[in-house]
């Protein structure tokens, strides 16, 4: 039998919340790929109130950004360097590939969202909030460091937000690797 993550995300039985739940349903069970976190299936709960929830494959692993702040607080501690970084921008542009071959955008790029296996293994999690292009008008996410201009704004958007989102990642995945010397070439 295998482990399951199960995300239980905000009241989905809401008006407000439905089309989210939607959303991320269909998109996570249409995606396959080896750098996106498996999606299983969903759960219901009958409780009260109901619950619905989505079951993802679990993962032995840490997202980007605890293995950025350990690079940050512990140079010596972690084993990254150069090479290291190139590999997760790589898998990072795998997953982002996939993604908008299949016409989808994810919007919520981040480091929180983006998994290191006990294997290195790059992992895609997280892509509730990813819009299907023909979709992808103006809507506002929440609000982070690395989102593109035009989500925060509200303006419409392309496949470019994400691209936006993974420079500012590779940004703060370089920066400590370059100022820690860590040249593994």
């Amino acid at each position: 039998m295998k482990q399951a993550a199960l995300k239980f995300p905000d009241d989905v039985t809401t008006n407000a919340k439905a089309p989210e739940f939607k959303r991320e349903l269909d998109t996570s069970s249409k995606c396959s790929h080896t750098n996106i976190v498996k999606f299983y299936g969903t759960i219901q709960v009958l409780a009260n109130p109901l619950k619905l929830g989505l079951l993802y494959e679990l993962c032995d692993s840490r997202s980007l950004a605890n293995v950025i702040t350990d690079v940050k607080r512990e140079p010596a501690y972690t084993v990254t360097g150069f090479s290291y970084a190139q590999d997760l921008a790589l898998n990072i542009v795998k997953s982002l590939d996939y993604l908008h071959g299949n016409n989808v955008i994810h919007r919520n790029l981040k480091p929180e969202n983006i998994l290191i296996t006990a294997r290195n293994e790059v992992k895609r999690a997280d892509i509730g909030l990813a819009n299907h292009i023909r979709q992808a008008k103006s809507t506002v996410c929440e609000i982070y460091a690395h989102m593109a201009p035009e989500i925060m704004s509200g303006k419409p958007y392309t496949r470019s937000v994400d691209l936006f989102s993974f420079g500012i990642i590779m940004w703060s995945v370089f920066k400590p690797v370059l100022q820690n010397g860590k040249f593994d070439m």
